[in-house]
């Protein structure tokens, strides 16, 4: 029976098969089964992911075919191209493949974001995806861009219609990052706090209040919004109505 190292070795020199690079005479395959298997088995050990380090670049043809091909390396590859940042870029338009794989597009999108500014075209197609776990993701990698991100507000805003009321939530929140947009947002955000599902009209008058006086056109729908049987959206209301127009908020007798 061929051992381990001898069997990574014949596998990694198959016609057509990436390279199995070595680290301290141990071949990737075998890193990559150094877990922490008792409490989080995708992790890598800190032994294996610095031999992912070291070795870099080249480990990137390898660890795309295991996550590729699925199978027990396949976590631990994707965790490992994530450890390499933008050394794994040269794999995005692989990647870009699976974006609507139920099972590996989350990590897909998670593997984008990693990869730093290369990564950036790709979350923005993401954004297209038929996935909704994927959308959730991009929106939120997405916003984490800052400014950079700007050209995704009319994808979000698209979003805020999306069927998946979690993808609709997630769009309507990362809005709130955009104050020097609010004018543009602003409408979006009017419509959405009439949404059916009431954590998108929470976030809808949570993101509001936080845009202040300029978001004073929406104080009629926030004061419809004081009588949602939802009473969490009607103290968020209220709670956006103290920052936008006070005078708005319904007197109260003594």
């Amino acid at each position: 029976m061929l051992s381990l190292a001898v069997l990574a070795t014949a596998v990694g020199s198959l016609p057509g098969a990436p390279h199995d690079p070595v680290y301290e005479n141990k071949p990737l395959s075998q890193w990559l089964v150094q877990t922490n298997a008792w409490t989080k088995p995708w992790e890598l050990t800190r032994e294996a992911a610095d031999a992912v380090s070291a070795i870099g670049a080249d480990a990137v043809p390898f660890l795309l075919s295991e996550f590729e091909r699925g199978g027990p390396n396949g976590t631990q590859a994707a965790t490992a191209l994530a450890s390499l940042g933008s050394k794994a870029a040269l794999a995005l338009p692989t990647l870009a493949r699976y974006i609507d794989d139920p099972k590996r597009g989350p990590n897909v999108v998670y593997l984008m974001h990693k990869t730093g500014e290369a990564g950036l075209p790709y979350l923005l197609k993401a954004l297209s995806s038929t996935n909704p776990s994927v959308l959730v993701q991009a929106i939120h990698y997405l916003a984490e861009r800052g400014k950079a991100a700007e050209p995704a507000l009319p994808l979000f805003i698209q979003l805020m219609d999306h069927p998946d009321k979690w993808v609709r939530n997630r769009a309507t929140l990362v809005l709130g990052g955009y104050p020097s947009a609010a004018g543009t947002n602003l409408s979006a955000l009017r419509r959405a706090l009439s949404d059916s599902a009431p954590d998108v009209r929470r976030s809808a008058a949570s993101v509001l209040g936080r845009l202040g006086t300029v978001a004073k056109p929406a104080a009629p729908e926030l004061v419809r919004l004081l009588d949602d049987p939802d009473p969490y959206c009607a103290l968020l209301a209220s709670n956006a109505l103290a920052k936008i127009d006070p005078t708005a908020l319904p007197r109260r007798h003594p």
